[in-house]
């Protein structure tokens, strides 16, 4: 199993690699490496939880407060796991540009602030907008237009 070396995270140079007019790729990974597979799962799982978002929300009422929301999470949930499995397969296919370790920060810093603002509302809002639905039966975000 190869070593991994740590502080190579570190350096801009590691991220930053098929990027700028560098025309070296970054290294494809060998698919007998627990990081290979590493990185296929955790995209298509990411692409799974997406999907069971979108498919919860077309069985919640159209009146329910989460509906509108599991379906904008759920849209892009789905593209971050696309995104990363093609970047994935990108990588794997040596292209350089598309293939660079950049667009990994890119995707997690998506899903970083995606996390964000689905754990805010949790936190903050989803009780009020909980009790507004239980008490007229409607959600407020659709009575004020949101």
């Amino acid at each position: 199993m190869p070593q991994i070396h740590w502080e190579s995270f570190t350096k801009l140079e590691y991220w930053f690699s098929g990027i700028a007019g560098d025309l070296s790729s970054t290294p494809v990974i060998d698919k007998g490496t627990y990081f290979f597979w590493f990185f296929l799962s955790v995209f298509t799982v990411i692409f799974t939880i997406g999907v069971l978002l979108k498919i919860v929300s077309s069985y919640l009422s159209q009146e329910h407060p989460l509906n509108l929301k599991f379906n904008f999470w759920g849209d892009n949930i789905i593209w971050i796991g696309v995104l990363g499995d093609v970047w994935f397969l990108v990588r794997q296919l040596s292209v350089g540009f598309l293939g660079a370790r950049f667009w990994v920060i890119l995707l997690a810093i998506w899903g970083l602030v995606l996390f964000y603002f689905i754990a805010r509302y949790f936190l903050y809002f989803f009780k009020i907008e909980y009790l507004y639905f239980q008490k007229n039966g409607t959600s407020i975000t659709k009575k004020l237009k949101i």
